[in-house]
């Protein structure tokens, strides 16, 4: 409470203050630790406003995968729209090198896999499909959730990465 309050009132009280880019991420995540349905929604309001007022934001990646943490809770809750943008994050199709976004992909497909029937099978094996350099951070989050599971199936995609993937990182 106390916290959320301090960290909403900052970048007014503030505004040149270095730390008022900021304050909305440290907000956000003091309303995820509240962790009710309300707050979580406002935690998302005010990363969405941050990212738009403070786009170069030094915290802006931990606020995309904070973003993607919380809709996957509320995704857990029935809250179809986070389920939604959690499978397009998760699948989108861009070859990018960048580390923001490859860090938001790979929190959208973490938190699709702890989704009760989050099914990403078909997600995994595209991502492990692509071969590019780009992709190295991506098939390791893959491979990483293929590990986590108990089946079969697992086993014998594990064995095909190990021995086709170009990536010794990744194999």
């Amino acid at each position: 409470g106390q916290a959320v309050q301090a960290f909403r009132s900052l970048p007014t009280r503030y505004p040149n203050s270095q730390y008022a880019p900021e304050a909305a991420y440290y907000q956000a995540f003091s309303l995820f630790r509240i962790g009710g349905t309300a707050e979580l929604r406002e935690a998302l309001a005010a990363l969405e406003a941050s990212r738009t007022k403070y786009p170069n934001a030094r915290s802006r990646t931990e606020a995309a995968s904070l973003t993607m943490r919380i809709r996957g809770v509320l995704a857990t809750r029935g809250d179809a729209q986070a389920a939604a943008e959690l499978r397009a994050a998760a699948t989108e199709q861009g070859v990018t090198c960048d580390r923001e976004e490859q860090a938001v992909q790979q929190e959208a497909m973490n938190q699709l896999s702890r989704m009760e029937g989050g099914n990403i099978n078909d997600l995994i094996t595209r991502v492990l499909a692509r071969k590019d350099e780009c992709a190295i951070p991506l098939r390791r989050t893959a491979v990483f959730l293929v590990g986590n599971r108990r089946d079969a199936q697992a086993v014998t995609v594990l064995a095909g990465v190990a021995r086709s993937d170009p990536s010794e990182e990744v194999q």
